[in-house]
């Protein structure tokens, strides 16, 4: 009897383990949205569902609830309870990347975030691989570009996901 107890037991937890899995990550983040933008958190997975809240473009932290085969992922927001694009979300690394577009002239790093603020650098035009440095305030994100840190305008970026690294390139012998 303890035997097919155990049992029992085990298959209980393996079968929790296993939903679990299935879900994916814990936690998500937003990419692929543009900084004058946001993801709906709708009231049914549906496009055509009630919006009930926008979720910022670099939010981080957004709880995974489930995961449907339709697309669309349950999630928790700021307390509020919907589905989300399962495309706009990824495993939540617990950072915020960016990259830049839309500027014509390559965009000044301001060292605060106003525009008559000293420049500490140049993003160039169709910059990758900016760090965010916390949320955005305003219509300013604070960022780190290849160790230049300082404020940009949220309007110029887009989530993106983490950088992939690339392995340095060793010197050929001639």
């Amino acid at each position: 009897m303890k035997h097919h107890q155990t049992l029992v037991l085990m298959g209980l937890l393996l079968s929790a383990a296993a939903t679990h899995a299935s879900l994916g990550s814990d936690s998500y983040a937003v990419y692929g949205v543009a900084g004058w933008d946001g993801l709906n958190l709708r009231s049914t997975p549906s496009s055509k569902g009630k919006i009930l809240r926008k979720i910022p473009f670099n939010a981080i932290g957004i709880q995974n609830l489930a995961k449907s085969s339709s697309g669309w992922c349950k999630v928790k927001y700021a307390n509020t309870i919907g589905w989300a694009a399962c495309t706009r979300l990824m495993e939540d690394p617990n950072k915020r990347y960016y990259s830049a577009h839309g500027y014509p002239v390559p965009m000044p790093i301001q060292a605060e975030p106003r525009l008559n603020s000293p420049t500490v650098s140049r993003l160039p035009l169709e910059a990758e691989g900016l760090r965010g440095l916390d949320g955005c305030s305003g219509n300013w994100c604070r960022i780190d570009y290849q160790g230049h840190r300082g404020y940009v305008q949220q309007k110029y970026l887009v989530s993106t996901k983490p950088p992939v690294s690339k392995p340095p390139v060793t010197p050929q012998p001639r």
